[in-house]
C-alpha cells in the first residue's frame, strides 16, 4: 500500500482499475464473505461505476474520482473526507468491510459540502454501506 500524509490525513493510493472480475478477485480475501454481507452483490453489480477501489484502515482524504472505499483492519474510528472540489456526479461508496462500525464508527466528512443537509454522515451499524453522489452543490445519499 502506498500512502502519504496530506494536512494530517492519510491519502491512500492503494487501488486498481475496477472491473467486475478484478473486484471479485480483490474483495474475496479482504471481506470475509458471509451471507450477511449483502452489499458485496451490489458492489460486483455496480463495479463499472467506480474508477478505483481502496481498502483503508485509517483517516483518508479522497480525490475527485468515483471511489469505493472499504474500511477494514481498523482498531479505532475512521474518518473519510470528500475532496474540497468533487467532480459533478462523483460517486463514492463507503463500506464497513469488517463489520465493526458499531464499535469503531466511520465518519464521512463533506469537506464544505453538506451530506443530506448535515456536515457529516456517521456509519454506526455493522457491515453498513452507503453510496453518495455530488450533485454540483451538495452530497446526496442514494
Amino acid at each position: 500500500m502506498h500512502s502519504a500524509v496530506v494536512s494530517g490525513r492519510s491519502l491512500v493510493d492503494d487501488y486498481a482499475p475496477v472491473s467486475s472480475e478484478r473486484l471479485i478477485e480483490l474483495k474475496r480475501p479482504m471481506l470475509k464473505l458471509t451471507p450477511g454481507n449483502m452489499w458485496i452483490g451490489y458492489l460486483v453489480k455496480e463495479a463499472s461505476r467506480y474508477d478505483m477501489l481502496i481498502n483503508v484502515s485509517e483517516d483518508t482524504l479522497l480525490d475527485a474520482r468515483n471511489i469505493c472505499v472499504v474500511v477494514t483492519g481498523n482498531s479505532a474510528a475512521v474518518a473519510i473526507t470528500w475532496p474540497e472540489h468533487p467532480a459533478f456526479a462523483q460517486l463514492v461508496t463507503v463500506v464497513d468491510g469488517d463489520g465493526h462500525a458499531l464499535t469503531y464508527p466511520i465518519t464521512v466528512h463533506g469537506n464544505g459540502h453538506l451530506i443530506n443537509g448535515e456536515e457529516t454522515l456517521v456509519l454506526q451499524v455493522n457491515s453498513m454501506a452507503v453510496t453518495m453522489v455530488y450533485n454540483g452543490t451538495k452530497l446526496v445519499v442514494i
